[in-house]
């Protein structure tokens, strides 16, 4: 430690800047108020211009007369360099607690003036609280400047009061904060006043833009009365709070006033570590992602309020919503309820816009419905009409839109309804009619206003059941289909086991319920909750499909689902002859066989083309080779037969005949008939 001199200037000792050992700068630091003893120390750090201090709380102030101290502080620190070409780092800043409630300290690390700025602060430690019951206060006032590949301000832990309204630098962090068990609500008073402000303002040129690297905490105070937290406001539009591959925690139990940043990568909420109640912030003022200053405004992480609404009671001049992301919202924003001073939520206005999801009634579902404050506005820049939530029991959007116009993502009131306009084989509508000609697919995807999830201990969601189009047959349960989840968290995917969902049949597709309690085995997934414990879905109707109805209520014939019923369809009527499976592919009359009739079936509407607004094409009618000579024949033989030539020249009388012959055969002796059969169809 060097030796320094001491100049008394009225009321306050003022330490000059002296030079050490090796030529080192120290900081300048000054102690208020004036006092004969030095309650600080300074020492050199690891390496050049870095230094090791530690403060006391002077004693002797606040006499009894002034009881209690206005001001409470009873010492103020002031830590500067000397000019503006001086590199100073406080590698370490010890601030010991004072012990008495009414008494405490303030640090001013660097002032608005730019040759006091330090460059930075590694590690910022105050004593923490001890069981006696220590509770002096301790505040923390930052300006620095950093420098590129340097934190401006890394690790600070215990402080009461944070703040850093001009960082040049990124905010390394961790930052652990505590509130003290006295402090008031507000921020217009200086008695025990607890918070963190952290600002870096955006500035041209080659100056440093901040951004948050590292989880920031504000913690409940101690004691039997335990005060929230509280954050103040997070402000870095000239960089990204946190960063895709780096997200941080942003957390306090009470109050978070506002995180604003070009991107934000966070877990914005209470202070809980699991995923009970507590990791939600009492009250959220505002979250804004923004694409100031060339901003992607990306917003990736998740957000967790009890309430959403004006913080300081008073209206706010920015951001313009309670909620902005400008870029693409791909993370989960989970509210219980927006208060009386909502302001709103807009996002996005760019594509791809909101992939992930906002939800409201998290915490308790029973206040979800008819809370909103006013429309949620989601805006594209493909279609820049506003999209509304509707206010109420959010049942849809106003007017009806696909996820697909938000950006995939989705909006809604626990417990999540079905988006039904935007479930199913094609994403198009339920109750609708497909006239595709291409092949449907294999899966319904039922979509959600909200993630949803089910234990598997309970079984399948879902079931699927089916009758022939237009018959009104009843339903049969189809047993070779399975569900699962989407990578997106809305959509559970229900899929046969089977090539495609065939065509002709009417699907009814219903929840199913829960032994025991008859409860909906699909929930709404809750981060609080396990899954067994999640509220289940809302309660919605079954879903019904009808695929492919046109002039025919069910497309006779087309048993590979390709939109023709032509040779390939008796191919596959032979393939799953009595076939059992689920799908019953073969079944061209959908009569639940595959047997003879659908070889009848296949020639009857041969060349019919289905899907389309009418069958196009004839019906071959042949009057096989009974009429005809031996040369006819062969010619016959060289061109396409239809299905009944086909049978009488392989000599039987019918598709029943054949077919009881079929069933007959082996494993070769089926294979060498359906060739024979097959090629005299071609022509071959």
């Amino acid at each position: 430690m060097t030796s320094c001199s001491r100049i008394v200037l009225g009321c306050f000792v003022l330490i000059s800047l002296c030079i050490g050992t090796g030529g080192r700068a120290e900081p300048v630091i000054t102690q208020i108020p004036a006092s004969a003893t030095d309650y600080y120390t300074i020492e050199e750090g690891s390496a050049a211009n870095k230094w090791i201090i530690e403060l006391w709380e002077n004693p002797d102030v606040c006499p009894e007369e002034e009881e209690p101290c206005v001001s409470l502080i009873s010492t103020v620190f002031e830590i500067n360099r000397s000019s503006t070409n001086e590199v100073v780092i406080i590698e370490e800043l010890i601030i010991h607690r004072p012990v008495a409630a009414n008494r405490g300290l303030a640090v001013k690390l660097g002032s608005d003036a730019t040759n006091s700025r330090l460059r930075g602060v590694e590690n910022i430690s105050v004593d923490p609280w001890v069981s006696n019951g220590s509770k002096g206060y301790v505040k923390v006032e930052a300006d620095l400047d950093g420098t590129s590949g340097n934190s401006a301000l890394g690790e600070v832990t215990g402080p009461n009061f944070l703040s850093a309204s001009t960082i040049e630098g990124d905010v390394g962090g961790p930052i652990t904060c505590v509130m003290h068990p006295n402090a008031l609500p507000g921020d217009d008073h200086d008695l025990y006043r607890s918070t963190i402000l952290l600002q870096s303002p955006f500035t041209s040129g080659t100056q440093v833009r901040g951004g948050i690297r590292g989880d920031i905490t504000m913690e409940t105070s101690p004691g039997g009365s335990p005060v929230p937290g509280h954050i103040n406001l997070l402000e870095f539009k000239g960089n990204s709070i946190g960063t895709p591959l780096n997200r941080v925690d942003i957390r306090a139990a009470g109050v978070i006033d506002g995180v604003w940043g070009q991107e934000i990568h966070a877990f914005v909420g209470g202070t809980g570590t699991d995923l009970s109640t507590d990791s939600y912030v009492g009250l959220l003022g505002f979250v804004s992602a923004t694409t100031f200053g060339g901003g992607d405004g990306d917003f990736t992480g998740e957000n967790r309020a009890e309430e959403l609404g004006n913080t300081t009671g008073e209206s706010r001049e920015f951001p313009e919503k309670n909620i902005v992301i400008e870029g693409e919202m791909s993370g989960k924003i989970w509210l219980q309820r927006m208060d009386e001073d909502y302001f709103g939520i807009s996002m996005p206005n760019s594509t791809p816009g909101l992939s992930g999801t906002i939800s409201l009634g998290a915490l308790n579902p029973s206040e979800g419905s008819g809370v909103w404050a006013s429309d949620v506005e989601i805006y594209a820049d493909y279609n820049p009409s506003q999209i509304d939530l509707d206010s109420g029991d959010a049942s849809g959007y106003t007017p009806a839109r696909p996820a697909s116009d938000l950006g995939g993502g989705a909006v809604g009131l626990v417990p999540f309804r079905l988006h039904a306009d935007d479930s199913g084989p094609t994403y198009v509508s339920s109750e609708v009619t497909y006239a595709e000609p291409d092949v449907i697919g294999d899966t319904f995807p039922m979509r959600h206003y909200g993630p949803v999830a089910w234990n598997s201990g309970d079984g399948q969601p879902y079931k699927v059941e089916r009758r022939k189009a237009g018959s009104g047959d009843s339903f049969v349960e189809q047993s070779c289909f399975t569900c699962t989840l989407d990578t997106n968290p809305t959509i559970v995917k229900v899929t046969s086991s089977s090539a495609t969902i065939q065509r002709g049949f009417e699907y009814r597709i219903s929840l199913r319920t829960r032994a025991g309690n008859g409860s909906n085995v699909l929930r709404s997934d809750l981060p609080h909750l396990s899954t067994t414990d999640d509220p289940e879905v809302y309660d919605y109707s079954p879903l019904l499909f009808t695929v492919c109805q046109t002039v025919y209520a069910w497309a006779p014939g087309d048993v590979d689902d390709n939109g023709i019923v032509d040779r390939y369809d008796v191919d596959n009527v032979l393939e799953n002859w009595s076939s059992t499976d689920c799908m019953r592919y073969g079944d061209a009359d959908r009569d639940g066989d595959v047997d003879s009739a659908d070889l009848a079936a296949a020639e009857l509407y041969e060349y019919w083309e289905y899907c389309y607004s009418e069958p196009l094409g004839a019906v071959k009618v042949a009057d096989g080779f009974s009429t005809m000579d031996f040369e006819g024949e062969s010619a016959a033989m060289s061109e396409p037969m239809s299905l009944s030539q086909a049978l009488t020249a392989m000599g039987y009388a019918d598709s029943d005949d054949f077919g009881e012959a079929f069933t007959e055969m082996n494993g070769p002796a089926r294979a060498a008939a359906r060739g024979c059969l097959i090629a005299l169809l071609s022509g071959e």
